[in-house]
């Protein structure tokens, strides 16, 4: 994981971040390496979609 150059604040309900922060406590992830991970995957996920579409 890297570190975050700034900070940045996600939005969301209070029922979804209840159960993101028991579903983190009881895996032993911070919720910032949780919603990092995320991030991460979900731009490699866009930039293999764009190649693979680019490729066609």
């Amino acid at each position: 994981m890297t570190s975050p150059t700034r900070p940045a604040y996600i939005i969301m309900p209070e029922e979804l971040h209840t159960e993101l922060k028991s579903w983190c406590a009881s895996h032993g992830v911070t919720m910032t390496a949780y919603v990092v991970d995320a991030v991460e995957r979900s731009l490699r996920w866009d930039r293999n979609l764009e190649a693979s579409t680019r490729t066609k």
